[in-house]
């Protein structure tokens, strides 16, 4: 035993402090359990408040440059808040990393080196953006989230590789101070989980560069990118690899604990967020299930329910796509097989609102995707500013598994951009 090692006994052991750790501790909590957090901080947020989501949608929802020192303000005051929930729940705060000895035991390497033995653990770790192995300086490439914390960098030209929304944030926080800004899709296709006529729409008045050509050698000289695109060559001063992402497995010993991983190392969970060993479940973008963090606060509070003995489980029908771009896209439902539904879309200009017209918004659009043989929406979505703020009407149409004539009916509030929603509705019973 390491000296000053010691081992306590817990309800429940979550590793990892982000959306899927913190919603776990406080649901466990709430349900009579005791509960202990570790994470590397000495707090709760995880990358989601300190360095990606918070501050990233901060600067891209302000029309104008934010001050310096606004979003800092806002990550403390929002980690404090987390803290004082913690504490009023009972739930404790260890800083420190966790690695696993067994099914039972975590060792916890922080100020002193301590065991716990838990009854139940839950994983959190989330994942971290992968090294490229064409990269011939990864090191000089930053991060969605080092990007995010220093916009200020682009000057010049900024190359961005990825098809997601970090990546398509990215660049558009670079478009301001920038020369040029081209987004790199590396042969593969922008937003896939999104259908192809809303994104069509989005990239119409998307500013920045999309080039879909596949990359071939990239060198670093001089401070200076090069990047070989079928015959041309794009020199960029900046690059943001926003690509594939990996799970922060790596150090935490999971073979010792009984947990199966995939070839991507990525955790293997059950609706009910179990993995390969029943004591311990994950939840969160270390899983093969979930990549945003609305779906990890969901898979959190499972694990809770599910370890205090609820008939709980993950199973959306819909999980919103949200890029706080300019102009905004959202969409949330399936891009369903054809064989098993009929699916139709019809999309709606904002110039049929009143309030878009008003404000100078009236290029965007609202979709809706339907079943032809049932009426039952299958999807829907929009592009324009403001258009993440309906991500949560659209899931929810989804999810309650309402129908066009569901929609059709409702009274919406006016002048309102949701209220396009309903008359797209209208409109596709027209055509069904």
């Amino acid at each position: 035993m390491v000296v000053g090692e010691f081992t306590r006994d817990v309800d429940v052991l979550v590793i990892g402090g982000g959306p899927a750790g913190y919603s776990c501790a406080f649901r466990a909590a709430e349900l009579g359990r005791k509960v202990v957090v570790i994470d590397a901080r000495d707090g709760l947020g995880g990358d989601c408040l300190h360095k990606a989501c918070i501050p990233t949608k901060a600067r891209l929802s302000r029309r104008e440059p934010d001050p310096v020192d606004a979003v800092p303000r806002a990550t403390t005051r929002l980690s404090r808040g987390l803290a004082a929930q913690a504490s009023s729940l009972g739930v404790e705060i260890i800083a420190g990393h966790a690695r696993f000895l067994s099914s039972r035991e975590v060792q916890v390497a922080g100020d002193l080196v301590s065991r716990f033995r838990f009854k139940r653990a839950v994983v959190c770790v989330g994942s971290a953006p992968a090294n490229r192995s064409d990269l011939a300086d990864a090191r000089t490439a930053l991060s969605p989230e080092e990007f995010a914390a220093a916009p200020d960098r682009a000057i010049g030209t900024v190359a961005i590789i990825g098809t997601g929304p970090e990546a398509i944030e990215a660049a558009t926080m670079a478009a301001p101070t920038a020369d040029a800004v081209h987004l790199l899709l590396d042969g593969q296709t922008l937003l896939p989980q999104v259908p192809r006529s809303l994104v069509d729409r989005f990239r119409r008045a998307f500013t920045p560069n999309v080039d879909e050509r596949s990359i071939g050698q990239i060198s670093h000289e001089q401070g200076q990118w090069q990047f070989e695109l079928d015959q041309d060559t794009l020199l960029a001063d900046l690059l943001v690899n926003a690509g594939p992402r990996n799970p922060r497995n790596d150090q935490l010993d999971l073979a010792a604990a009984g947990v199966a991983t995939d070839a991507g190392g990525w955790i293997a969970v059950d609706a009910r967020c179990t993995t390969s060993e029943p004591r311990i479940l994950a939840a969160g973008d270390c899983t093969i299930h979930e990549d945003r963090a609305g779906g990890a606060i969901a898979q959190g509070r499972v694990a809770a329910e599910v370890i205090a003995g609820q008939a709980a489980g993950y199973e959306p029908a819909a999980v919103p796509t949200v890029v706080w771009s300019r102009p905004n896209l959202a969409w949330s439902g399936a891009l369903i097989d054809a064989h098993e539904y009929t699916i139709r879309e019809l999309i709606v200009p904002w110039a049929m609102s009143g309030l878009a017209v008003v404000m100078g918004e009236d290029k965007g659009c609202t979709m809706i995707a339907w079943d032809q043989n049932t009426g039952t929406v299958v999807g829907a979505g929009a592009v324009g500013h403001g258009a993440a703020e309906l991500a949560d009407t659209f899931t929810l149409a989804v999810e309650l598994g309402a129908t066009l004539q569901d929609l059709a009916d409702i009274v919406t509030a006016h002048p309102t951009r949701s209220e396009l929603l309903a008359e797209a509705a209208r409109r596709a019973l027209n055509e069904s």
